[in-house]
């Protein structure tokens, strides 16, 4: 069978991801670091300063988190405080929780009040009673960045005090939270807006705390993690959801009190009210036509088995979006319904997103006339062609005589 390219400018796209990214000249934010990344499709799409390594505050208890959690056993394990947790945190002006330190708590207490409250005491406490100190606990930080690939990324304490040593980049900041969503147990905790601890204490999360302050409402954010320090602004870690999509926004160095979170507002409302997974091709659109041999139908439409939504722009343009189909050109009587025929190489723009194969998804009926017509013609040219060697062959004996 022959092969043959075509670059087809047509309307589909099968499950690929998102290419779109915005620059950072295109909304205007307050904090200079910040990043986007669409959760659903695993891609960036807005960033302004994210590979600048800078301060990064509070941000710093989602590796502590992660550390402390993969190094507890049974969450629900009863613990206390000691005086080395919370001693000197006025004189730092760090954050505490409102656990009480005379009382017993749960790992799963302390962890909460970590995420939701900031509490440097948890953070300290967690570091002591997992690791025994807080070097081998920060230890455990920065082998955790490496083996995530944290390349730009050093911890020098567990409650993201200002440190020359203490530092990451928007980008390092991404894979750290993606690795936290991945674990039920973080998940639960930096998702969780309002909490009761197991001494009936009810807790709230310092999102709201600020939301509340700053008279800024975002109902779509779930969750997240905020931070403030002289070096870092205010920071923030968000994650939200609406109409199907999940992003994360990560910022930090926003000046004044409340931007951080006007910055995730605006970033959200952006792409929340521009972009959407947009129906690219409906099931049962044809993909491409093929011509046939010995069928009794003269063409073969390859068409598309379900509906295709693609995270696009609501006025993306549709001359952006090329695919290129490398395959049979031909289908016959040996090609089976549902055999491989060929691939789709699919762009948005100039960039090659997805491969995907192409199958034959009509069944095709033989048009055994015209392959008996075939047969017979073929044995024809075989035969006559047998006759035709033979006599030369004989006239050469009778010439060599």
């Amino acid at each position: 069978m022959k092969k043959t390219k075509l670059i087809l400018i047509i309307t589909i796209i099968l499950s690929i991801i998102t290419i779109t990214n915005i620059n950072a000249e295109e909304i205007k934010i307050n904090s200079n670091n910040g990043i986007l990344y669409n959760v659903n499709d695993n891609k960036i799409l807005y960033t302004k300063n994210e590979k600048e390594k800078v301060s990064i505050a509070s941000l710093t208890k989602m590796m502590t988190a992660l550390v402390a959690i993969e190094n507890i056993n049974d969450i629900n394990k009863k613990v206390t405080f000691q005086k080395q947790d919370y001693n000197n945190l006025l004189q730092i002006d760090a954050s505490s929780s409102s656990l009480d330190y005379k009382k017993e708590y749960t790992y799963d207490d302390l962890l909460h009040g970590l995420l939701m409250e900031s509490g440097a005491d948890c953070a300290n406490a967690l570091a002591r009673l997992t690791k025994g100190n807080t070097k081998n606990f920060v230890n455990e930080m920065n082998k955790k960045a490496k083996e995530l690939g944290m390349n730009n990324t050093s911890f020098s304490n567990p409650i993201g005090m200002d440190s020359k040593y203490n530092y990451s980049t928007m980008e390092d900041l991404t894979i750290l939270f993606k690795e936290g969503l991945k674990n039920i147990t973080f998940k639960k905790i930096i998702t969780t807006l309002e909490y009761t601890l197991s001494d009936g204490t009810n807790i709230n999360h310092t999102i709201k705390f600020y939301e509340k302050l700053d008279n800024i409402d975002i109902p779509y954010i779930k969750g997240g993690k905020t931070g403030y320090e002289t070096n870092s602004g205010y920071a923030l870690a968000t994650i939200a959801y609406k109409k199907g999509t999940t992003l994360m926004f990560i910022s930090s160095n926003a000046k004044k009190r409340g931007d951080h979170l006007k910055d995730a507002k605006k970033v959200y409302d952006y792409y929340f009210d521009n972009y959407d997974y947009q129906t690219i091709v409906k099931k049962g659109e044809t993909i491409k036509t093929l011509n046939t041999k010995y069928l009794n139908q003269e063409t073969i439409n390859i068409t598309a088995n379900e509906n295709i939504k693609y995270y696009l722009k609501n006025d993306y343009n549709k001359n952006d979006i090329n695919i290129i189909y490398d395959g049979l050109d031909e289908i016959d009587y040996t090609n089976k319904y549902m055999s491989k025929i060929g691939t789709l190489s699919i762009y948005y723009k100039k960039e090659l997103v997805k491969t995907t194969p192409v199958y034959l998804n009509q069944k095709t009926h033989p048009d055994y006339r015209l392959i008996i017509l075939a047969c017979i013609t073929y044995i024809f040219i075989i035969g006559t062609t047998i006759i035709i060697v033979n006599r030369l062959k004989k006239k050469r004996m009778l010439e060599q005589i």
